[in-house]
């Protein structure tokens, strides 16, 4: 069974989501009333607006076989994130990285439900997964896959060490050229810690 694994961040025009951001949060800020303390806590101001210019969208793909996890536009650091959780869910290191992120305070998305892990990949979509011996079974709409969890690991890996670290260094340009860099490595922040969980650093030596 064929495992396909694709992401082509899009190329948004962040000069109008920023002018935007900044008109929401004047309005929100001119027009709010100041004796409601509930609206004055939980209204999103400017640099939560800008955090989320500063999430790259995307074009992307998982499918096992035929059956397609994940497909169409959606949140290019969530559907990343998504694959390092299934990896560090195969390799038995998830259980690590939720340890680190709740000591370090970074929210991780994937969570695990029943046994499984349970992810969208950024686009709503997305699975629940379990480790069966040497097989990843995944579970979605009523339907079931099951595949050798080698084959998923290793077209993980390929994505990982193939097109990611070109497309997060143009975005980590694009976006810090536009004034957005500590924003999009706050949004990077699940990222790289599991990065560190899998040790893709090792692997990159391994790789070269």
């Amino acid at each position: 069974m064929n495992v396909e694994i694709r992401a082509m961040p899009d190329n948004d025009d962040l000069r109008e989501c920023i002018k935007k951001a900044a008109l929401e949060a004047l309005v929100d800020e001119a027009s709010r009333d100041e004796s409601d303390f509930v609206g004055k806590l939980f209204s999103p101001g400017l640099g939560y607006r800008l955090r989320e210019c500063a999430r790259p969208k995307a074009e992307v793909e998982f499918s096992l076989g035929r059956w397609v996890v994940a497909k169409g536009r959606g949140d290019y650091l969530n559907f990343v994130e998504g694959l390092l959780c299934l990896l560090a869910w195969i390799d038995g290191s998830f259980r690590n990285a939720r340890e680190i992120a709740r000591i370090t305070g970074v929210k991780l998305s994937g969570r695990v439900r029943g046994g499984k892990l349970v992810h969208e990949f950024g686009t709503k979509d997305g699975a629940a997964f379990e480790i069966r011996n040497s097989s990843l079974v995944a579970f979605g709409d009523d339907d079931r896959r099951e595949v050798p969890a080698s084959a998923v690991r290793e077209e993980i890996w390929d994505f990982l060490l193939g097109p990611f670290p070109w497309q997060m260094r143009e975005l980590w340009e694009r976006y810090s050229s536009a004034g957005l860099g500590r924003e999009f490595l706050r949004n990077t922040a699940p990222v790289r810690l599991l990065l560190k969980v899998v040790g893709y650093e090792s692997e990159l030596e391994v790789r070269d």
